[in-house]
């Protein structure tokens, strides 16, 4: 047995600020001023031997669109949503998918700093955000968060983006209604041996241009990319993609033949040594674990 298929504990952190202080916080100033939190910056890997290749080298499989209205207001884009928080006195940015009927899911780097052992607050959540404004499935603040306890403390990046997974839970809205409720949630995969056929859908709000093409992204919108496995490397799998800064916590959906699921096999962790590749954490039992122990 993996140390990913073993059952792992979490910390959970509580908001220190009302609903209402969280929203009041929210200005469309300060959202429009919250920084695309960075995809992190992998060292060089080393033991490439036990990394698997699928994808030729002068093969681009990745396809990259931007999701605006109808599209967004439909399963499965409307369960995904822009994140916003604080570190500190910074203001970030960054993704995230509904997950269950209180709450969501999205990278554990948005919500502990591993560099500064600073903790995320004012977190709130913007389903289906578009054009650069809070959509009309509202704004939710969060009450409380839970990072598996091994991205607080393994200091070796691959093995701790082995678990660069977070899970939050929401107030409901005025009326008593859950996120689930509202805009739906998005189902869970564990366990896939992901191969030469396998395709994910990255959703997320990347922000910062890139030069492959001219994609004009500036975290106003939400962005798909399609891309295939290209391997795996230690507890992290990868597929090829260009989504960038901002698109952290945003959900890898699974493609199925011609069909984009509502299934989330995995979160947007980081882009590894090229700009055409982004990399998660491998969903294997723990994620099982984790979801079931924190949401009950």
């Amino acid at each position: 047995m993996t140390h990913s298929d073993q059952p792992v504990h979490y910390i959970m952190h509580k908001s220190e600020q009302t609903a209402e202080e969280i929203l009041a916080y929210w200005t469309p100033e300060r959202m429009a001023d919250a920084q695309p939190v960075s995809l992190p910056t992998p060292p060089v890997r080393t033991g490439l031997a036990s990394r698997k290749h699928h994808t030729e080298p002068d093969e681009q499989a990745f396809q990259t669109t931007m999701i605006r209205a109808p599209r967004i207001y439909l399963p499965p884009y409307q369960s995904a949503g822009k994140l916003f928080w604080t570190f500190g006195g910074r203001r970030l940015a960054g993704s995230a998918a509904v997950v269950n009927q209180s709450g969501i899911m999205t990278a554990a780097h948005c919500l502990y700093e591993f560099s500064t052992k600073l903790w995320a607050a004012n977190v709130l959540f913007c389903p289906a955000y578009t054009e650069g404004s809070i959509s009309k499935f509202g704004a939710w603040s969060f009450t409380e968060y839970g990072v598996p306890e091994p991205w607080t403390k393994i200091e070796d990046f691959w093995e701790r983006h082995g678990y660069d997974v977070g899970l939050v839970t929401l107030e409901l809205d005025e009326d008593g209604v859950s996120i689930g409720k509202v805009v739906g949630q998005l189902d869970l995969k564990v366990g896939l041996t992901p191969d030469g056929s396998t395709s994910w859908h990255t959703l997320g709000y990347p922000a910062r241009a890139t030069g492959d093409g001219g994609y004009h992204f500036n975290g106003e919108d939400m962005w798909e990319c399609r891309g295939n496995f290209t391997g795996s490397f230690k507890q992290t799998v990868d597929k090829e993609g260009n989504l960038t800064a901002g698109s952290s916590g945003g959900p890898w959906l699974l493609k199925s033949g011609l069909i984009l699921s509502s299934t989330v096999n995995g979160v947007q962790s980081g882009g590894p040594e090229s700009e055409q590749e982004d990399f998660s954490s491998d969903f294997r039992n723990w994620v099982t674990v984790f979801y079931t122990r924190y949401f009950g």
